[in-house]
């Protein structure tokens, strides 16, 4: 895996995301760790100041490097968020609570938002 991570070249695009259809599922399960190092993979070394010393050495070695366990603590804390679904929810709550506090005006906004969205399913924001 060292010489995978020092030599092999980035074959995917610089999206953060991976793109696949579900009859490339079974193949991206049975892949293994080597199969994402590339030259690349230091940049996330890098990026959190975790040494990547531990590469050369033999994996059944690692738990007992100190630089493993530390690279190991960073990750393990590393805290997921789905900023755009936060904001959104965050948005429609104020946006909710700024209009109206009755219920019953509040279920009939909705209604009158679906039933728009029924009549204009396609409306493009430079078309309003």
């Amino acid at each position: 895996m060292a010489k995978v991570f020092k030599e092999k070249e980035s074959t995917d695009c610089d999206s953060k995301r991976l793109h696949f259809d579900l009859k490339e599922m079974t193949e991206f399960t049975h892949k293994e760790l080597h199969n994402f190092v590339s030259k690349r993979t230091s940049k996330f070394f890098e990026r959190f100041k975790i040494s990547s010393d531990f590469i050369a050495r033999d994996p059944a070695n690692w738990n007992s490097l100190h630089d493993y366990q530390h690279g190991l603590t960073v990750v393990r804390n590393f805290t997921v968020v789905n900023d755009i679904a936060e904001r959104g929810v965050n948005l429609i709550e104020e946006y909710n609570n700024i209009i109206t506090h009755d219920e019953e005006q509040k279920q009939y906004l909705l209604q009158v938002v679906k039933d728009y969205r029924s009549h204009f399913p396609s409306c493009p924001k430079h078309s309003l």
